[in-house]
């Protein structure tokens, strides 16, 4: 349960999401006003996203709060294609928990980097 402030926070949130769809033009812009807006929540650190083709190639992609490394799994995800948590979120219907460790994150530069570990 959220405490009264922490919903207040999550509905102006959700109301500056909903602006950010109306008015934005490009894909472009759309993806980075929303990691933009979702990073200014005090409850992430980071965000990314990476939208696919029904093919699951990466067609569009924005971060906020990476630094360098998000332009690293910009490039990672353009060349290699999908990486663990990606792909899981994709296969899967619903939320998406991810364990980091070596074995599934290895090849990612947001693991590299420290920015998805606990």
């Amino acid at each position: 349960m959220y405490s009264e402030p922490d919903s207040l926070q999550i509905i102006d949130t959700l109301r500056r999401l909903n602006r950010i769809f109306v008015r934005t033009r490009t894909t472009g812009q759309l993806l980075n006003e929303l990691c933009k807006t979702v990073f200014s929540a005090p409850a992430y650190n980071s965000v990314w996203i990476a939208l696919l083709r029904r093919n699951k190639e990466v067609v569009s992609f924005a971060h906020e709060g990476l630094g360098e490394a998000g332009l690293i799994l910009g490039e990672f995800l353009s060349e290699k294609g999908l990486n663990y948590c990606l792909k899981l979120s994709v296969d899967k219907k619903g939320p998406v928990f991810i364990e980091n460790s070596q074995e599934t994150c290895a090849d990612c530069p947001v693991f590299k980097d420290n920015l998805c570990k606990k």
